[in-house]
């Protein structure tokens, strides 16, 4: 029985004398009324009867008599409250499970990782293979050995060795002379000694040797029919040893982009007075170190250009020039067989227009005559001191295109064609250049 309902609980077995009466012997029991209640509540009203109806005698109450006890039915309703209550628990514990921990998925058919296989011969991976080879690293050393600073190189002879790179990777410090202790190291890190054949600075093109046979060299192309919108990659070692970058030299970076435009002009970043000719323009990223690096047009694996310059400002993408590969095949071929350049010359002294200043005599930018010393190419064609020259040809005299980098296109024995203004009326001259110093 319940604490606190002493008199009226739940049943004893006994005689049934009435509705909701049970008597056994002399007393009478209250018979409990149901309602109706939860599967939960119901399940422990059971339990609590099953617990009263027990074998344990009521405290001093006689024994019920045996031949009047109904048969006891504890067992039919033990089964039936154990499956009730073995369903509800089970939901309810079931239900914190639940809560607990995730149901159980199924698990997922994931698809079988497979090597990727592109054909080296497609599109840029092919263009990669077949020009990286030929693409070295360069690096300069002070006279006490320590890195000096470092650039990129193109292979252009593999059985003589010869490598073309820009002229400000191999110059020195406040100087166009080059430097005298270089290396080159190959694509596939090897290092191995190398020399300075010759620089110009007036094209920003230098060739390198190295004493012995290397792996590949690489075909040039001329880049004025190749269209605005070609797919090129720029390929170089970005990052130096010393100073500028702390993350050393990547070999063997390459970028890819397009070509902007062919035949642009542009002074020299470290030059001004020095005008870039026949500049390649391009969208592909050109970084520090990357100077001297091959600029290849990915449909045909041929070099356009050599890497040279970048212009940058706030807020905008760098813009990329490399020299045309015409005018690197043209310099590196003097270079290779006198040491230098040799141009040809008027012999006259003039003012020139430079980046930034422009020489403009009676409303026409031109070269002034200063001086014409006897027995010059200038002198034997007439010229006079006063004379401005606006016209080569036919490129005309700016400051976006001086007279003196025209004439850096032109060797001893080219025979031109000048327009001047004098006394304020156009005349031509002809003039067969000589020598330049």
């Amino acid at each position: 029985m319940r604490a606190g309902s002493p008199d009226v609980g739940t049943s004893p077995p006994g005689e049934h004398v009435g509705r909701g009466v049970v008597r056994h012997g002399r007393k009478r029991y209250a018979k409990p009324r149901h309602r109706a209640l939860s599967p939960v509540a119901a399940a422990w009203s059971h339990m609590d009867m099953i617990e009263d109806v027990s074998d344990t005698p009521i405290p001093n109450g006689p024994p019920a008599p045996p031949s009047r006890t109904p048969p006891r039915r504890a067992p039919i309703a033990l089964v039936l409250v154990a499956s009730l209550l073995s369903g509800v628990a089970g939901g309810i514990v079931g239900a914190n499970v639940d809560r607990l921990a995730p149901a159980a998925q199924p698990t997922p058919a994931l698809p079988e990782v497979k090597e990727v296989r592109v054909e080296t011969g497609s599109d840029v991976t092919g263009a990669v293979s077949s020009v990286l080879p030929a693409v070295v690293t360069i690096e300069s050393r002070t006279t006490s050995g320590q890195p000096a600073a470092s650039g990129s190189g193109v292979v252009i002879d593999r059985e003589l060795g010869y490598i073309v790179t820009n002229s400000h990777v191999v110059e020195q410090q406040r100087s166009t002379n080059p430097v005298g202790n270089i290396s080159v190291i190959l694509s596939d890190g090897q290092t191995i000694p190398a020399a300075v054949v010759g620089n110009d600075p007036f094209t920003d093109i230098a060739v390198v040797k190295v004493n012995q046979p290397l792996p590949a060299q690489v075909k040039l192309a001329d880049a004025a029919s190749i269209r605005i919108g070609a797919a090129v990659i720029s390929i170089g070692s970005p990052g130096v040893g010393s100073g500028r970058s702390a993350i050393g030299i990547l070999s063997n970076t390459v970028t890819s982009g397009i070509v902007s435009a062919p035949g642009r002009s542009l002074p020299r970043t470290d030059l001004r007075d020095v005008i870039l000719d026949d500049l390649v323009q391009t969208d592909a990223p050109i970084n520090p170190g990357m100077s001297g690096g091959p600029l290849v047009l990915v449909a045909t694996r041929e070099v356009i250009g050599l890497n040279t310059l970048v212009l940058r400002s706030s807020g905008e993408e760098g813009l990329g020039f490399a020299v045309s590969a015409r005018t690197v095949a043209a310099i590196a071929e003097q270079i290779i067989a006198n040491g230098r350049v040799i141009r040809g010359s008027l012999g006259i002294g003039f003012r020139d227009s430079s980046a930034g200043v422009t020489l403009v005599v009676a409303g026409r930018q031109g070269a002034l005559v200063t001086s014409v010393p006897s027995g010059s190419a200038g002198a034997a064609a007439g010229i006079r001191p006063g004379d401005l020259i606006v016209r080569v040809n036919e490129i005309d005299v700016s400051d976006r295109r001086p007279l003196r980098s025209i004439l850096l296109g032109f060797r001893p024995g080219n025979v031109v064609t000048l327009t001047i203004i004098r006394n304020g009326q156009e005349q031509h001259v002809t003039v067969t250049l000589a020598e330049g110093a």
